[in-house]
């Protein structure tokens, strides 16, 4: 008889044990520096031919990603990038943020769960995906624009980087 109470027991315990399984609560970001741009000395110039090529590339390339929101800094290129992506992403708003707050957009992302695109620049795209790894990675030049980063980041803690092919077909 104590065998079998001690197997009811272990029995329960262990599907109790099953039952309160933590779940892992995943956040996705997806990381992008803004598409090739215009050459015509302005601070705030639009995407070159090029560039909106590259936009409409990633738009194809994340076709299937449910995005619970898309953030650009308030700049032309980085807005023409996102604009693809955002129009297929039956989301209300673009939301801006200030490229100099690389800590602050990291804690917001941080604590949340879902799945983002964050369209910045070659100085910051790279500085926000190491603040989110917790591991540097290299720096892009002037002239990387084929450059996705997908970041996933678990409750845990563990972090995972992947880089996506980003050129457009000739």
């Amino acid at each position: 008889m104590k065998k079998i109470l001690f197997g009811i027991t272990i029995a329960l315990f262990l599907n109790a044990c099953a039952m309160h399984t933590p779940v892992d609560n995943i956040t996705t970001v997806y990381l992008v520096r803004h598409a090739e741009k215009e050459n015509d000395g302005t601070k705030d110039p639009c995407l070159n031919l090029q560039g909106q090529a590259r936009a409409t590339y990633l738009a194809q390339l994340l076709n299937d990603v449910k995005f619970d929101a898309i953030y650009s800094t308030p700049y032309r290129r980085t807005t023409e990038t996102a604009a693809p992506v955002f129009a297929q992403s039956g989301l209300v708003s673009l939301t801006s943020y200030a490229g100099n707050d690389l800590e602050d957009v990291a804690q917001m992302i941080n604590t949340k769960q879902g799945t983002y695109l964050i369209v910045g620049h070659s100085n910051t795209t790279p500085q926000l995906v190491s603040i989110l790894i917790k591991r540097e990675v290299p720096p892009l030049k002037e002239s990387d624009f084929d450059r996705l980063y997908k970041v996933t980041l678990h409750s845990d803690g563990d972090t995972h980087l992947e880089m996506l092919p980003y050129t457009p077909p000739s």
